[in-house]
């Protein structure tokens, strides 16, 4: 047993002092580093996918070049949309000391192509000259690490690591475990040669004849002083009480008795049991003295036994206690799990969303899996929607229409689904219910605010007259309708080009569509087409 917790805690000390130098307080452990060549010099770097599918871990990149550096993460949607068919370089190999990738092919992509300071939409960015670094936590889902060098002959040196919360304090207590099992090593062999000792003392100070006042060996055995047939001359006769005589004060015993040397347990053991078994729930009770057992009863010979191994098995909860709670609340790194999903990008968050409304409340977008992408932002008293458009990560958010509403708003969720086929016919009806309305005035299954019916008797106060409205689906390549899922049912916007004599108007229309209910218009935004 001493020496299983001898080697098991050298090994321990080993492993964990060497970790623990080799990661630091700063619990950073670097991969490694690369230089993209000279044909890539002025390019965009890009992380390949694989090199972020992890999760419980947060990535450590550093970028670095001559002139000044653009460091940013994005979702991979976004990034597919910024670099895609560009020539660039990409990390493709991330390995212990070996870090490498390849050139893609296509026009170039630097800093004067791609102007990354003024895309909005990255999940973090820094700038820094000649360095700049980022920590990206890594949870699962799917974003790149993209580096851009300001002057187009800089060549971007890339640094890889890792950085797991709490790892050096982790490789500190497999080290301090294992500086424990020594010491309960040490302590054993101590505790078992102080106890050859004692039962050598013991032999060579025991009487060979029994002391004056016991009985005599019973018959059939030899007497005292000569030896017994099958035995060895001169071996030791241990004293034995008679029967029914007890070594209490009544009958006191005249026998010599030999006091075991005490065997003192290293300083450090009780302190260190006492606070494995407070850590495992259990209380130290005061255990009463028992006779020792005699090794001819039946179970005698275990019973000795018995009191080492439960030793053991407390020695062994010591050190291992304290390395089981150290690793209990850890979440363990690794790779992230395949799924069959398809990597979607939320259309806007509600950060992004207040880049461009700094008082928006809130914003509804649906999933995408590449661009375009739209979203309606919910902001001011009085409440206005704002219809937002974007086609490429690289280009600006558009304005498409305003629609003033009122009322309360329904509430966001967290991550919208894809309407199906009956939701997206819903929509249709609606559509064609309010194009119906503009042109005749009639309208079922769908309840009308106030604001919209002014709209329309505005427009024909000025003279239009009704026959001649004519509503038409939208320009080419805008969706006549949108639907985004919020709290209790989905929004839908729709799209119509009214033609009156001499003008051609937008008309957007937001309406409510509950999973339980008639649908019902928002608000409503007319505007001449320039």
């Amino acid at each position: 047993m001493s020496l299983f917790l001898t080697t098991v805690g050298l090994l321990l000390v080993v492993i964990g002092g060497a970790s623990a130098t080799f990661v630091g307080p700063d619990d950073t452990l670097v991969i490694g580093e690369k230089r993209v060549p000279e044909r890539a010099a002025g390019l965009a770097v890009r992380t390949n996918p694989a090199i972020t599918k992890f999760v419980n871990i947060d990535l450590l990149v550093r970028a670095e070049a001559e002139g000044g550096v653009f460091l940013a993460t994005s979702h991979r949607v976004d990034t597919d949309s910024l670099l895609g068919g560009r020539r660039y370089y990409e990390i493709t190999r991330m390995s212990l000391g070996d870090v490498g990738g390849v050139v893609t092919e296509g026009p170039r992509a630097t800093r004067r192509t791609l102007r990354p300071a003024r895309i909005t939409g990255w999940l973090d960015r820094t700038t820094g000259s000649p360095e700049a670094e980022l920590v990206v936590p890594l949870d699962g889902t799917p974003l790149d690490v993209v580096a851009v060098p300001r002057r187009a002959r800089d060549r971007v040196t890339f640094t890889i690591g890792a950085t797991v919360q709490g790892a050096f304090w982790i490789q500190v207590t497999v080290a301090v475990t294992g500086l424990l099992m020594l010491l309960a090593g040490w302590g054993l062999r101590r505790f078992g040669r102080s106890r050859s000792q004692s039962a050598a003392s013991t032999d060579d100070d025991a009487p060979s004849d029994p002391p004056e006042g016991r009985d005599r060996p019973a018959s059939g055995s030899p007497a005292s002083g000569a030896p017994a047939s099958g035995s060895p001359s001169g071996s030791l006769s241990l004293p034995r009480y008679p029967r029914g005589m007890t070594s209490d004060a009544a009958t006191p015993s005249t026998a010599p008795i030999v006091a075991a040397p005490a065997v003192a347990a290293p300083a450090i053991a009780a302190p260190v049991i006492a606070s494995a078994l407070l850590a495992s729930g259990a209380t130290a009770t005061p255990t009463p003295a028992e006779p020792a057992a005699d090794a001819s009863a039946p179970g005698g010979a275990d019973a000795e036994r018995k009191p080492q191994w439960d030793k053991r098995k407390i020695i062994l909860l010591a050190v291992l206690v304290p390395l089981s709670f150290a690793l209990k609340g850890c979440a363990v790194p690794g790779a992230a799990p395949e799924t069959d999903r398809v990597e979607t990008r939320t259309g806007m968050t509600l950060t992004e969303g207040q880049e461009l409304e700094p008082d928006a409340t809130h914003v509804y977008a649906p999933e995408f899996v590449s661009y375009p992408m739209w979203a309606l932002i919910a902001s001011g008293e009085p409440r206005r929607l704002r219809l937002v458009t974007r086609n490429r990560f690289a280009d600006r958010w558009q304005t498409e229409a305003t629609v003033r509403v009122r009322g309360p708003l329904p509430s966001t969720v967290e991550r919208a689904i894809e309407p199906n086929a009956a939701l997206v016919r819903r929509g249709d009806e609606v559509a064609w219910a309010v194009q119906g309305w503009w042109e005749s005035g009639e309208i079922t299954g769908v309840r009308l605010d106030r604001r919209t019916r002014r709209i329309r008797e505005r427009l024909l106060a000025d003279g239009i007259p009704v026959w001649s409205i004519d509503v038409a689906a939208p320009p080419t390549g805008t969706p006549p309708v949108r639907l985004v899922e919020v709290a209790g049912g989905h929004l839908a916007v729709l799209r119509h080009t009214v033609v009156v004599p001499g003008a051609r108007l937008r008309l957007t229309t937001v309406a409510h569509l509950p999973t339980a209910g008639r649908p019902r218009l928002l608000g409503t935004s007319l505007a001449e087409v320039s």
